[in-house]
């Protein structure tokens, strides 16, 4: 065998490919089933890790990609085929190579989440993990109990800090949420096995790294400045922070930790609702709901690239925050539809609380600008329904006064005549908006202690 390699035999028929002389110290696995083995990575692609994989194993074989470092892809080109999670960065390196990083081109084809590798007499199921790169995943072995972590876990440093074309991007709401998953998912693990130092770790470091990243995300862990070339990769932004944890310690962008810090710490402490940081510029609001973003849309208000904390985010403000072209949006509250919104575009979002939906002031029901969007997949003329959607409000308030006033046989008659005009359904009435006054009339009753009548029309 090369000299280069090196192969240590662990349990269950797993094959680690070592390659020691090189400072990466990375691990490839060839882990063989009854009709097919699976090769999780490549390696440095310094000699052939082909042909080592060819003398352990003669079969059908299957190649995936933990993720898209250079570490890990240099031979991806000797096969006819390589499995791995979504990424730009990895589209990129497969389809034109990299000079700087000496990676050839590959053919590359995405694997699902939760999709399972059959290998005969073992199932390994794929797990997307998205924090050290927008593009890693693990494999869980479902038979043999093994956890497969790629860069997510190791004993050394974990980096957190990467924002390149090529390099993908780092995200730590990203890893927590990742290792929040599989903590859940993959409560019956005996063992670990990790791509860097040592091969088999303690599965209680998944845990400890999980309450390590939310100790930094909560801004109450403490990191050491660090710069130079130790824990940089290319054009890593400097200085970076240093969190040392036991066995471990995780690299983050100082920069950006110091004016994510400062927004969370203005919107916990200065009684705003809204406040973003652009450069030299801070934008601050006092006022609850989207007219804000609103405002600075019409405005023409560049925040691209800004830094945003706001205490309550939904699916709408989470559009216009899109096309505000802000990068980081910490939220006090944030609904899983706004979350999803975050993640398509690109956006890292961290909070402190996650709801099914965001719901209207006096709890009853769904905020109203939530409402509006909740179907609606792009932000495009998203503004434009909610100015509609906010004008509306503003004349139920007014209605809502109205009625406050009205004789309570007046308000019987108005929602008879709605109701009448419901059950005749004409087409050119605005049948939402009846339902909504027939409400607010239902409401008025309500307060002023009256009982509704259970045979009258179900809104």
């Amino acid at each position: 065998m090369s000299n280069w390699f090196e192969i240590e035999k662990l349990p269950q028929d797993v094959y680690a490919i070592c390659e020691p002389h090189d400072s990466e110290d990375v691990k490839s696995f060839l882990i063989i089933g009854s009709e097919r083995a699976l090769l999780f990575d490549t390696g440095m692609g310094r000699e052939n890790i082909k042909d080592e994989v060819e003398k352990l194993w003669q079969g059908e074989l299957v190649v995936v990609n933990s993720h898209s470092h250079f570490d890990h892809v240099g031979d991806n080109w000797r096969f006819p085929v390589v499995y791995g999670a979504p990424g730009e960065n990895a589209d990129l390196v497969a389809r034109e190579g990299s000079e700087r990083l000496k990676i050839k081109p590959y053919s590359r084809e995405i694997v699902s989440d939760s999709y399972v590798f059959d290998l005969g007499n073992r199932r390994l199921e794929v797990i997307y993990t998205p924090g050290h790169s927008n593009d890693c995943i693990m494999l869980h072995d479902l038979d043999y109990k093994v956890l497969f972590v790629g860069d997510s876990y190791y004993n050394g440093p974990l980096f957190v800090q990467m924002d390149d074309p090529q390099f993908g991007r780092s995200s730590l709401e990203g890893y927590w949420i990742s290792m929040e998953k599989v903590l859940k998912r993959c409560d019956d693990i005996d063992y670990v096995y990790s791509s860097h130092n040592e091969i088999m770790v303690n599965k209680e470091k998944l845990t400890e790294l999980r309450n390590a990243l939310y100790e930094i995300r909560r801004g109450t862990a403490i990191g050491k400045e660090v710069s130079g070339t130790t824990y940089n990769y290319y054009g890593d932004p400097q200085p970076l922070l240093k969190y040392q944890f036991d066995d471990f310690y995780v690299i983050v962008d100082a920069a950006s930790m110091e004016v994510r810090n400062r927004a969370r710490l203005a919107l916990r402490e200065g009684g705003y609702t809204c406040y973003i940081i652009k450069g030299h510029e801070i934008y601050t609001s006092h006022h609850r709901g989207v007219k804000p973003l609103l405002d600075w849309l019409d405005a023409g208000t560049d925040l691209r690239g800004g830094i945003a904390a706001d205490k309550v985010i939904g699916k709408a403000a989470a559009f216009l925050y899109v096309l505000l072209g802000v990068s980081y949006v910490y939220a006090g509250v944030i609904s899983k539809p706004a979350l999803g919104v975050f993640e398509k575009y690109d956006i890292l979002c961290e909070y402190e609380i996650l709801v099914d939906a965001i719901q209207n002031r006096t709890k009853d029901g769904f905020c109203p600008m939530e409402r509006t969007v909740w179907n609606i997949e792009t932000p495009d003329g998203v503004p434009a329904l909610l100015k509609d959607a906010l004008k509306n409000l503003v004349e139920e308030a007014k209605y809502r006064e109205r009625l406050k006033s009205m004789p309570i046989c007046q308000i019987e008659d108005a929602r008879a005549a709605f109701s009448s005009e419901l059950e005749m359904g004409d087409g050119e009435l605005d049948l939402e908006k009846l339902r909504r006054q027939m409400e607010l009339l239902d409401a008025e009753k309500q307060r002023r202690g009256y009982k509704l009548n259970a045979s009258k029309t179900v809104i």
